[in-house]
């Protein structure tokens, strides 16, 4: 399994690296109100919380885990861009686009990286 960040999504996520160097970025699953577990949204965060669960994807640039459960749900090899008019990320493969309009949700619990 591989995800590419391009260009504009690895300034994005390098910029978010500077103010909270302490974390790390997660590629969430959320089945949540969703009905059946096969329908779920990809989020992606910027946690320190400590990995425990989490298996690392493979990248071009900053590593992204995914709970190790989740894999099933991910194909291959994707794609993670930013576009700066939606202020958004999304994920695509070659087969589908998982999610078009991805916010990075920043959950920082240390001081430290404040």
């Amino acid at each position: 399994m591989h995800i590419t960040w391009t260009e504009q999504a690895q300034n994005k996520i390098h910029d978010i690296i500077k103010q909270h160097p302490n974390g790390h970025f997660v590629l969430n699953y959320d089945r949540e109100g969703c009905g059946c577990s096969d329908d779920g949204i990809y989020t992606l965060g910027f946690t320190d919380e400590p990995i425990q669960n989490e298996v690392q994807i493979d990248t071009n640039s900053v590593p992204i885990y995914v709970m190790s459960y989740n894999q099933v749900y991910l194909d291959n090899e994707m794609t993670i861009d930013y576009d700066e008019k939606t202020k958004s990320f999304d994920l695509k493969s070659l087969n589908q686009i998982m999610n078009q309009t991805m916010s990075c949700v920043i959950d920082i619990k240390s001081k430290a990286s404040n």
